[in-house]
């Protein structure tokens, strides 16, 4: 259906635009905050792998977005370009009803800009101690930290609702390991005692 005029104008208004909160409800917001912060790494992850392939050995700024001018909106643009699935990212079904009964042309249009809104609200974040994400201003590029990068199993692992990984335990594949050498020519058993006590 076709939005009334005072939602169309929400949907693209830029001074008073539509919030995360009007378009989502609580629990899918926060499960597509992870979803976002696992595209952010994952375009910084793609980029680190093809630094890495590119120039031996390493320089040390594997994890980089270049040719930036500093701004998180143009960062947040460029991962939504960048990353995989951004058409799946933020489906109709994850809109609150109001939005997700709209026209497919209002739809797409309050879609692309809750997926905007998701990787501002998560490289806003990043970036607001320096720690997990910076600006380099003379190389022009934004770096993200291996901390960071090293999220991503984790991450995923949530998003997909899979459980941790079960650790895995050792497998002996010495069953003499410890028992002296005569023990082992005289085909003497595992699990027998062998002590010589009278």
């Amino acid at each position: 259906m076709e939005p009334r005029v005072a939602l169309k104008g929400r949907i693209l208004s830029l001074a008073d635009p539509l919030a995360l909160e009007e378009l989502f409800g609580s629990d899918e917001l926060d499960h597509l905050r992870r979803v976002a912060r696992l595209k952010v790494i994952g375009v910084f992850r793609i980029a680190g792998e093809i630094s890495v392939a590119m120039v031996e050995p390493p320089s040390g700024l594997e994890y980089c977005l270049s040719g930036m001018d500093g701004s998180l909106d143009q960062l947040a643009a460029t991962i939504a370009r960048n990353m995989k699935g951004s058409h799946s990212f933020v489906k109709p079904g994850d809109l609150l009803p109001a939005y997700r009964d709209l026209a497919e042309h209002w739809r797409n249009t309050v879609r692309a800009h809750a997926r905007h809104l998701l990787l501002l609200e998560v490289v806003t974040e990043l970036e607001l101690r320096h720690v997990k994400l910076w600006y380099h201003s003379g190389e022009r590029r934004w770096q993200a930290a291996q901390s960071l990068i090293d999220e991503h199993e984790r991450l995923l692992r949530e998003v997909k609702r899979r459980p941790e990984p079960r650790p895995e335990l050792p497998y002996n594949r010495r069953p003499w390991h410890g028992r002296p050498a005569r023990d082992r020519r005289r085909a003497v058993m595992p699990g027998t005692s062998v002590g010589y006590a009278a």
